[in-house]
């Protein structure tokens, strides 16, 4: 009998973390469902000025770049957020940091209420070499729908290449429109937030910069806009599954062939 519960119990771990190793791989995808446009557009006739990309974040607050919404310093220019297939959405800007990145992070934080997205967690660690995914609205995307408001967001895959105190650098491709866009995790959660791309000189091609997670908590922090983290589970990485999962096969295996003889 008790040999029996072990092997329900194993057989119970194994299923967990198969289930949850496919949770894993749909994480990223389904955060695109978070992802929207941050357009600046004439306040005076409506037309779009420039836009970038922004996720959800708290209730009723969404962060970009602070480069895409500079412009609404000015009078005549207003933040729009638009959730393509849905509609837009007028924004105040309540944290806007220095596009430059030198003296303050370059994020922004609007405040959009009444829309309803779902808010994309906070990752809780960032380790260098690890998958990542960029997610926005890169300007191939607008020359392909034709309007910002039939879009679909686009995901691209790299690695982190290099963590340092204040920024991420991945190799996963973005261009000019994921500004202000999340960097994911496999499972979905934020470990960064598009800033801007290495220049040819810097860096090699493709190599491109993120605020990095730990800015945008403290920026969030200072203004009181609350966010959530991944439970303990979703922060084991890749490896660590692995690991786990050939341990407890192999375990089930051991209990197998022992209750044969």
């Amino acid at each position: 009998m008790k040999l029996v519960l072990i092997l329900l119990a194993g057989i119970v771990i194994l299923a967990f973390l198969l289930g949850y190793v496919g949770f894993q791989e749909q994480g990223y995808v389904k955060a695109a469902g978070s992802v929207v446009v941050v357009a600046e557009a004439n306040s005076t006739d409506g037309n779009i000025i420039a836009y970038g990309s922004g996720f959800m974040v708290s209730s009723n607050y969404i962060v970009t770049a602070a480069h895409v919404v500079n412009d609404t310093v000015l009078e005549d220019v207003d933040v729009l957020v638009i959730v393509p297939g849905v509609g837009d959405y007028r924004a105040t800007v309540v944290y806007l940091g220095d596009p430059e990145g030198s003296s303050r992070p370059d994020l922004a934080v609007l405040s959009v209420p009444g829309l309803e997205l779902k808010p994309l967690k906070l990752a809780s660690n960032v380790v260098e070499g690890q998958e990542c995914y960029a997610i926005g609205y890169p300007w191939q995307q607008y020359v392909e729908y034709g309007s910002l408001y039939s879009m679909e967001p686009k995901i691209t895959k790299g690695i982190v290449s290099d963590e340092r105190e204040d920024t991420i650098v991945t190799d996963a491709e973005i261009d000019k429109g994921n500004s202000g866009g999340p960097i994911v995790d496999s499972s979905g959660a934020v470990i960064g937030v598009v800033s801007y791309a290495l220049t040819s000189q810097e860096a090699l091609a493709n190599h491109n910069v993120a605020v990095h997670v730990e800015q945008l908590k403290r920026v969030l922090e200072a203004i009181g806009v609350k966010y959530a983290s991944p439970s303990p589970a979703a922060m084991l990485d890749e490896a660590t599954l692995i690991v786990l999962l050939a341990f407890t096969a192999g375990a089930l295996g051991a209990i197998l062939v022992a209750s044969k003889r």
